[in-house]
């Protein structure tokens, strides 16, 4: 039986900086290759904080997605000061 592949959707959120669509799509689309599926881009409270969910596939098995997700955490983590990221893949909606 051939299982999907999920798509990673991943929610992040914190104060607004200059340049977090460009960093993240770059990321997204050119080291891992994907497929962007959606993203929903909305400034909070007089433009000082963002809330940002994307959601992309990657044309690699279930494993690879995952430690692709790993990786972007990674990023987030280390050049988005003060963001939050939750991550989650579309095989686990409620």
């Amino acid at each position: 039986m051939n299982t999907p592949i999920p798509s990673v959707i991943a929610l992040l959120y914190g104060p607004d900086q200059p340049g977090i669509v460009a960093r993240i799509s770059n990321w997204i689309f050119l080291p891992v290759a994907a497929t962007f599926w959606t993203l929903t881009n909305t400034a909070i409270s007089n433009r000082t904080s963002f809330f940002n969910v994307w959601e992309w596939m990657h044309h690699e098995d279930r494993a690879h997605v995952r430690r692709l997700a790993d990786a972007f955490a990674k990023m987030v983590a280390g050049g988005l000061r003060h963001a939050a990221l939750r991550i989650g893949f579309s095989d686990e909606r409620a």
